[in-house]
């Protein structure tokens, strides 16, 4: 295990998001402190860069963080509104976006993922939406929008590429995730009633699709179907967010102060949500606001971006500062 609460080497501000490149370095999106941070598969610490600020290569609250097969790192930027692209050591290489609800702007970016031939999908989180940029950056198309049907997204947190040529979406305040191809075609959603607020996603070698499901405090495993297959974590892990799978098969999950290494168990076993408050789970306080505003989807309700208020629903804590590593199952 590794992690705990701090500004130190190795210590967290509220981790967001982890990857794992192709010689199975960690990276982790360290959204507090304004960082990004490397480590080894065992928790060794490695390097760190990044600073908060607005001028190239500075972050403010990175929230997403992914790779290319070069072994160049992308960050969301998420409240500078924008990606920035990294060496592997992190020297800054370029950036695109802005603030806006035009093409290649963004509002809160907040996960990102590359296909097999390096192009860059954005989840575009404020805007509802999902853009693809090509390998150099340039903007090339877009879907969503704001919505429950089919294809359409309210507050898209997480994105992850299925080798086998789609998307998966995590479709937050829809309490779903939802499979795309890479044109931005619908093809399916997982099964109404075992997600609350997901926020990460990642594809299994396997093939099935692992949902962080932050407000019940625990992961959901679906088929590449979007079948259930079954909820673990209960009792280890609180808002869980980024995930990432190293060669080996092993998950990485940033969870509340430190870095667990644990066998996988009781992960076919269903579990409820927490009881329930007018549908939507318990009443929980909130840490670290920075964004408020008015929910599309629900229109009576109020958020920020790091602690949902709804009036008629919940408030979270997103206060993670730790990385779980799960053995391979």
């Amino acid at each position: 295990m590794w992690g705990t609460f701090g500004t130190g080497d190795g210590e967290f501000g509220n981790p967001w998001d982890v990857c794992v490149n192709g010689s199975d370095l960690i990276f982790v999106a360290d959204y507090g402190n304004n960082r990004i941070q490397e480590f080894d598969t065992s928790g060794g610490f490695i390097r760190t860069w990044g600073t908060y600020g607005i001028a190239a290569g500075e972050l403010n609250s990175p929230r997403g963080v992914a790779t290319d097969a070069s072994g160049n790192v992308y960050v969301a930027d998420t409240f500078n509104d924008r990606v920035q692209k990294y060496t592997s050591i992190g020297g800054y290489l370029s950036d695109w976006g802005g603030s806006g609800t035009g093409d290649g702007l963004f509002d809160s970016p907040s996960d990102l993922a590359l296909d097999s031939i390096g192009n860059i999908y954005v989840a575009d989180t404020y805007n509802h939406r999902i853009q693809k940029y090509d390998p150099s950056g340039t903007f090339s198309a877009k879907f969503g929008g704001a919505g429950s049907g089919d294809g359409q997204f309210i507050f898209p947190y997480g994105i992850a590429y299925d080798p086998a040529g789609y998307l998966w979406v995590a479709d937050q305040n829809n309490d779903r995730a939802q499979k795309m191809d890479l044109g931005g075609g619908y093809s399916l959603k997982t099964p109404s009633g075992y997600l609350c607020f997901p926020d990460g996603i990642v594809v299994a070698p396997s093939g099935d699709i692992y949902v962080a499901d932050t407000f019940a405090d625990s992961i959901v495993k679906f088929s590449s179907g979007g079948a259930y297959l079954g909820r673990f974590g209960v009792g280890e892990l609180v808002r869980p967010h980024g995930m990432a799978f190293d060669s080996a098969g092993y998950l990485y999950v940033e969870s509340v102060g430190k870095v667990l290494r644990m066998p996988m168990t009781n992960c076919n076993r269903p579990l409820s949500l927490p009881s329930p408050v007018n549908g939507r789970g318990k009443q929980r306080e909130y840490s670290l606001p920075r964004k408020r505003g008015r929910d599309p989807g629900r229109g009576d309700g109020i958020f920020w971006s790091d602690g949902w208020v709804f009036r008629r629903s919940h408030v979270a804590d997103t206060l993670h500062d730790r990385i779980v590593k799960y053995l391979p199952r």
